[in-house]
């Protein structure tokens, strides 16, 4: 009994020592990120302390249920310098692929858990920017604040009509604005046909992230409790929730609009 015990109690510890780093992502580290680009990856490390060793690292990518690896993707050791500490910190360098369609990878390690990313292709805004040229006028408000200066960066058409709706602004499209002023100093009270009004701001404390559509005079009012536009320029989750918000605008305005995806 005491032999089997022993035995067991071994192949335990080789198990043990087989597996001595956890690897997460910081919470400060996004799992969504764009293929083609370089990122240096924020991780929380628990290891045994004053340990010293490099993880070989390989990138698969997951197609349904397998794991393919992806060709050329050899990535450089993770280096983990544990001091008295089960706890500590590090970055990691990876280059990511391009890819055509929203894409879910692995970064896996010899003797740790696997990291899991999300990656996007650049061509999240495209859908917007065919439909700015050719379906809706844009316009943006002073209170829009950077998301007019990334809609210019990006090349999608839109035009800022300054601090507020002037009461003979008649262009048909969609406005966007933020809520950090009074509502009677930004936009007005009434809409006219083929008028839309988007209003970002970010939810309570206590509220969760939706998105309203009301009516507003003869337009539409729209909601959007979501933080979005000051992730726009680097998360591929907000430009594809902010492009979606846009087509759902449209079909507010045009109920026969078909609905386009990235």
């Amino acid at each position: 009994m005491k032999a089997h015990l022993f035995g067991f109690a071994v192949i335990c510890l080789a198990k043990l020592q087989a597996q001595t780093v956890e690897l997460k992502l910081a919470s400060s580290q996004a799992d969504d990120l764009f293929g083609g680009r370089k990122y240096d990856l924020a991780l929380v490390i628990y290891s045994v302390p004053n340990q010293k060793r490099e993880l070989p690292g390989r990138l698969f990518q997951i197609a349904g249920k397998l794991l393919a690896p992806v060709p050329q993707s050899e990535q450089k050791p993770l280096l983990v310098e544990a001091g008295d500490a089960v706890k500590h910190s590090a970055v990691y360098p990876v280059e990511l692929p391009k890819v055509e369609r929203k894409t879910r990878f692995l970064i896996r390690f010899e003797g740790a858990e696997a990291l899991g990313l999300t990656i996007y292709p650049e061509t999240l805004l495209q859908p917007l920017r065919d439909l700015a040229e050719k379906d809706v006028k844009l316009f943006t408000l002073t209170s829009a604040g950077e998301l007019g200066g990334f809609l210019k960066r990006e090349k999608v058409h839109a035009t800022e009509i300054g601090a507020k709706v002037s009461p003979d602004f008649t262009e048909r499209g969609i406005i966007m604005a933020r809520k950090e002023t009074a509502v009677t100093q930004v936009w007005p009270t009434q809409l006219l046909e083929g008028q839309a009004l988007v209003i970002f701001y970010p939810p309570d404390a206590d509220d969760l992230p939706r998105i309203t559509a009301a009516p507003l005079g003869r337009g539409v009012l729209i909601q959007v409790r979501m933080r979005i536009i000051e992730k726009l320029a680097d998360s591929p989750r907000a430009q594809e929730n902010f492009t979606e918000i846009i087509n759902f605008v449209c079909t507010q305005l045009n109920p026969s609009h078909p609905t386009q995806t990235p």
